[in-house]
C-alpha cells in the first residue's frame, strides 16, 4: 500500500472517532426535532448522518475520478513539472531522468508517456520514441499519438510492418480517423506502400470525397498496375481515364518490351490524340529513327496532323522532322505556316534562322534571330535571389517570393582575373 494511501484511511479514521465523540457528547442535543418548511419535522441527529454520508460519498466519486482520469499521482507530478521545465530549456538528459522518475509511479499514464516520447525523439531515440508513443496510443488512442508515431517512424526511417499501422489507424476515434488515415495514406505514398495506400483510400473515400478523390485514386492504380506491370490495369486505367498521360507511356514501354511495336504506336497516337502532350511525338520519331525509317516517321506524323485538324504541335514535329532529315525546304513550308498560328513555341524561330542561314539568306536568319531574342526576353536583365535562388524580370528591395532584403543581384558571369581567357 502507498504512503499516501495510508495517510488518507489514518484521516478517515480520525474523522470517524471525531464525530462519534461529538455525536455521545450532545446525544441529547440531537435526539431533539429537527424542522424543515414548519412541515416536515425530522430527529436532528439523522439529518446530519444524511448530510455526512452525501458529503463522504460526493468527495470518495470526485476523488474516484480525478484518479481515473489522470492516473497521475502527486509525486508523479513533481518530476513531471520538473521534466517539462528541462523540456522547454533543451535540457533533455535531465528532462528523461525526471519523466523516468515520473513513470515510475504512475506507468500508464497517457501525458507521462507522450512526454517521454517526445524526449526521447529530441535525444535521436527513435525506436523508444516510437515505443512510448504507441504505448500512449494504446492507452489513449488520439490522433495526436499517431501523429507522433508517424513523424517519428520518417524521421528515425524505423521498419514499421504497414498492417500495424493500418489496423492502428482504425482505432482512432470517428471525428479525427478520417485526417489519421490521410497521415497514413501520405506516409504510405512516400513508402511507396501503393497496396496499403489504396486500402487507405478505399476506407477514407466514403467519408472524405474531397480528400480521397478521383485523381489520387488513379494515381494509386497507375502505380500498383506500374509495380505489377499489369497490362490488364492499365488498359482499364486508360479507359476509365482517358487524359492520364503516364498509363499511355508506361503501357507504351510494356509492349515496346513485348516487341508489339505496331500496337505501341497505336497507343502513343491515342495518347497524344487524348493528352496532346509532345513526347508523345517525339517517342514515335526516335523509335523510327533508331530503326532506321524516317520516312515512317514521317508517315505517321503527316496521318496525326491530318487527324488532328492540322494540330499546330503536330505540324510543328513534322517539321522538326523534316529539319532532322535535313529536308529543309519541306521544314520551312512548315514552320512557316504556323508561325501565324501560335503565339510562342520553343525553339521555332531558331529552326527558321537556321534553315535560312543555310540557305545563305542572312538578312532573313538574322531578323528571326532578332524576334527569338525577343521572345526569349534576351535583350533584358534577369536577376536572382542569392537566399532562395529565384529568378525573376527586375530588380526589387525584397525577394518577392522568400522576403529576405537586399538579396536580389543581377545575372552575370564574369572570367576571374586569373582565368586563362583573361591572360590571353
Amino acid at each position: 500500500m502507498k504512503k499516501k494511501d495510508v495517510v488518507l484511511i489514518g484521516i478517515l479514521i480520525l474523522i470517524f472517532v471525531f464525530v462519534v465523540i461529538v455525536y455521545y457528547e450532545n446525544i441529547e442535543l440531537l435526539k431533539s426535532d429537527f424542522s424543515v418548511f414548519k412541515h416536515y419535522v425530522l430527529r436532528l441527529d439523522i439529518v446530519l448522518l444524511f448530510i455526512f454520508l452525501s458529503g463522504g460519498i460526493v468527495t470518495f466519486t470526485v476523488y474516484r475520478n480525478l484518479r481515473l482520469s489522470s492516473n497521475l499521482s502527486w509525486k508523479a507530478n513533481r518530476h513531471f513539472i520538473r521534466a517539462l521545465n528541462n523540456l522547454y530549456s533543451s535540457r533533455y538528459r535531465e528532462a528523461k531522468d525526471e519523466i523516468k522518475k515520473a513513470l515510475e509511479s504512475s506507468p500508464k499514464n497517457y501525458d507521462l508517456l507522450m512526454t517521454s516520447g517526445v524526449i526521447e525523439k529530441r535525444l535521436g531515440n527513435f525506436p523508444e520514441s516510437y515505443n512510448l508513443f504507441l504505448a500512449a496510443f494504446k492507452r489513449k488512442p488520439t490522433i495526436q499519438a499517431f501523429q507522433k508515431m508517424i513523424e517519428v517512424i520518417k524521421v528515425g526511417n524505423l521498419n514499421i510492418e504497414p498492417e500495424d499501422l493500418y489496423y492502428l489507424s482504425k482505432e482512432i476515434p470517428k471525428p479525427d480517423r478520417g485526417y489519421g488515415r490521410k497521415l497514413l495514406l501520405d506516409y504510405f505514398k512516400e513508402k511507396k506502400e501503393w497496396e496499403w495506400a489504396y486500402r487507405v483510400f478505399n476506407k477514407g473515400r466514403k467519408y472524405r470525397p474531397d480528400i480521397y478523390n478521383d485523381k489520387l485514386m488513379v494515381e494509386l492504380e497507375y502505380e500498383i498496375a506500374k509495380k505489377e506491370e499489369s497490362r490488364k490495369k492499365l488498359k482499364q486505367i486508360i479507359k476509365e481515364f482517358p487524359d492520364f498521360a503516364p498509363a499511355y507511356m508506361f503501357y507504351a514501354g510494356l509492349l515496346k518490351k513485348d516487341g508489339k511495336f505496331e500496337e505501341m504506336i497505336e497507343v502513343l497516337k491515342i495518347g497524344f490524340n487524348k493528352t496532346h502532350i509532345v513526347e508523345f511525338l517525339q517517342m514515335i520519331e526516335d523509335y523510327f529513327i533508331e530503326k532506321g525509317e524516317p520516312e515512317k516517321a514521317i508517315e505517321i506524323l503527316n496521318e496525326i496532323v491530318l487527324n488532328e485538324n492540322y494540330n499546330v504541335l503536330a505540324q510543328f514535329f513534322l517539321g522538326k522532322l523534316y529539319y532532322r532529315l535535313e529536308l529543309l525546304e519541306r521544314a520551312r513550308e512548315i514552320f512557316e505556316n504556323i508561325k501565324g498560328e501560335v503565339r510562342y513555341i520553343p525553339g521555332l524561330y531558331y529552326y527558321l534562322a537556321d534553315i535560312y542561314r543555310k540557305r545563305k539568306d542572312f538578312d532573313t536568319a538574322f531578323s528571326y534571330l532578332k524576334q527569338l531574342a525577343r521572345e526569349q526576353h534576351l535583350d533584358k536583365f534577369r536577376f536572382r535571389c542569392n537566399n532562395c535562388n529565384r529568378e525573376m524580370e527586375k530588380w526589387s528591395e525584397r525577394c518577392p517570393w522568400c522576403g529576405e532584403i537586399n538579396s536580389v543581384r543581377i545575372l552575370f558571369e564574369a572570367y576571374s582575373p586569373d582565368s586563362s581567357v583573361f591572360m590571353l
